[in-house]
Parts: C-alpha cells; structure tokens; sequence
C-alpha cells in the first residue's frame, strides 16, 4: 500500500516500483493485492487487511523510495 503525503510525484514513483514488485511475486506464484485506495487512510488500510487475516503486508512509504 502506497504512503505519501499529497506528492503525485512520489505516488508515482511508488506505482511504478510496486507494479515491478507484483509482477515479481506473480511470477513466482502468489498472490498480491496492492491496496492503492486514496479514499481510505493507512490507519484503515491496516486494520481492514488485519481483519482479513493477511498473512505479509508490505508498505512503501515516499521516503523510503527516496533512499534508494
């Protein structure tokens, strides 16, 4: 799930390196769900996938993607 602060730019470039991540985790057959929703916050977002008994959950936050 994307985290960024109003920064399309920085959404953006989350996007593009999730997408390279699924496909990678596709690839080797699992499943993924990348929760991109910009109607609910993180705080939601973890709860909701707590509930569903998401085994992994894997966030991208801007300044993480900022550092590499």
């Amino acid at each position: 799930m994307p985290i960024y602060n109003k920064d399309e730019q920085a959404r953006k470039r989350i996007d593009d390196i999730a997408h390279i991540i699924i496909a990678e985790l596709k690839g080797k057959g699992i499943r993924v769900k990348y929760d991109n929703d910009d109607a609910a916050r993180p705080g939601w977002k973890f709860c909701r996938i707590r509930i569903k008994g998401m085994p992994v959950r894997y966030s991208a936050w801007a300044r993480d993607i900022e550092t590499e």
